[in-house]
């Protein structure tokens, strides 16, 4: 049986394992902090120019009797849709042109009646409580600060980061 001999104990103890675990971990917090201001940065870019989608707001409809005097009879006429709460609150012969009018409006109001008398009649028993006209109002867009569309303006160049890492760029994860 051969004896084996001990292998002496490597340079690297614990705490030196330690240190360079945190400096890896300090370089990582680093990276973190920049890649954030990046993204911040082109996003701020990219956005400025964009209008968000408008909220809505309610509005005066049209009375009842402007309605009745601006909806000619028509004998062949079988349905007319009544929209109550939309762009244009009124009556309409298709239900494209009504759903024109309510698609993406809250609280959307809209029925099918059978002949303008019907639909007059309805429209007038819901006016003024139900029947809301819905203009839209463009949100306000935050204006974009100097450092958010200047590059230069960020703290820690790349090199910096490879150097707080102890070596090369390889050095970082």
């Amino acid at each position: 049986m051969s004896s084996s001999t001990p292998t002496p104990p490597s340079a690297v103890t614990p705490q030196t394992e330690m240190l360079a675990l945190a400096a890896q971990l300090q370089a990582i917090a680093q990276a973190t902090a920049q890649a954030q201001a990046l993204l911040t940065n082109v996003v701020l870019a990219n956005t400025a120019g964009i209008v968000p989608v408008p909220s809505f707001v309610a509005g005066d409809a049209i009375t009842p009797e402007d309605l009745a005097a601006s909806i000619p009879e028509d004998a062949d006429q079988q349905f007319y849709w009544v929209v109550l709460r939309g762009r244009e609150p009124g009556l309409y012969r298709t239900v494209h042109a009504a759903n024109q009018q309510t698609h993406r409006v809250p609280g959307q109001c809209m029925a099918r009646k059978t002949g303008r008398a019907e639909a007059l009649a309805f429209y007038a028993a819901n006016y003024p409580e139900r029947v809301q006209k819905w203009v839209p109002v463009p949100a306000p867009v935050p204006a974009a600060s100097a450092s958010a569309t200047d590059p230069s303006a960020i703290d820690t160049p790349i090199d910096a980061l490879t150097e707080a890492g102890g070596g090369s760029g390889a050095d970082v994860v």
